[in-house]
């Protein structure tokens, strides 16, 4: 979620929280869960706002800086370059490995350390971790935001307010904070920029992007 800058040794580690149970939908799973309009088209922001929306199978696959793993059983934990960045950062919602791994995924480090089990990373179970780490977010911005019900319902409410996405900047490096810039100093997306994005996919019910483990697919939501 968050990039290391070049030569930085180590990552913020994610807050605490519920712990997402294994079980989840198998790789390649085309469910995107149960969520409403709103919180379908909030992921589909960060995706904008992380620059996989528009890579193939939905970002699922995508690294940092845009190369692709096909493998979802645990996070890759690879460290990628690009743009005077380094980062493991992976999937359409770009997870840390430390992030994923506190959201109980499975992690496979290259680094020589032992193989973390856990959750895979089918585009169900990134979907369920986004929304984990949003939820957790929001509770730390004053929001009553229990479960996906409560999220959908700030965003019907709301939108993808000031107040909103400054919460998910100490989340996502691409969000603005209440000054309009990245909390951690890096690229960031205008707060309008965002609005707008949001605001045309919850107007646009058509053909969208379903995961899938060998390519870009479609189908009718």
């Amino acid at each position: 979620v968050k990039r290391q800058q070049t030569m930085e040794a180590s990552t913020a580690a994610p807050d605490s929280g519920t712990t997402i149970p294994s079980g989840s939908p198998s790789i390649g799973s085309q469910s995107r869960g149960n969520y409403g309009p709103h919180t379908k088209a909030f992921l589909d922001t960060i995706a904008f706002a992380e620059g996989t929306y528009h890579q193939p199978n939905s970002g699922y696959n995508t690294h940092f800086a845009f190369d692709r793993t096909e493998d979802l059983s645990a996070h890759p934990a690879l460290i990628k370059s690009g743009g005077g960045y380094r980062s493991d950062a992976f999937g359409r919602y770009q997870f840390m490995s430390p992030t994923w791994a506190g959201l109980g995924g499975a992690v496979n480090p290259h680094d020589g350390k032992p193989f973390k089990p856990g959750m895979d990373m089918s585009p169900a179970n990134q979907d369920k971790g986004a929304v984990e780490l949003t939820l957790r977010r929001l509770r730390i911005a004053g929001y009553k935001a229990d479960n996906a019900s409560d999220l959908e319902k700030i965003l019907k409410s709301e939108g993808l307010s000031k107040r909103f996405a400054a919460a998910m900047s100490g989340e996502w490096a691409s969000f603005p904070n209440t000054m309009g810039v990245s909390a951690y100093g890096q690229p960031v997306k205008k707060l309008n920029s965002l609005q707008n994005f949001f605001g045309k996919i919850i107007k646009k019910p058509k053909i969208t992007p379903a995961p899938n483990n060998k390519g870009d697919q479609a189908r009718v939501l």
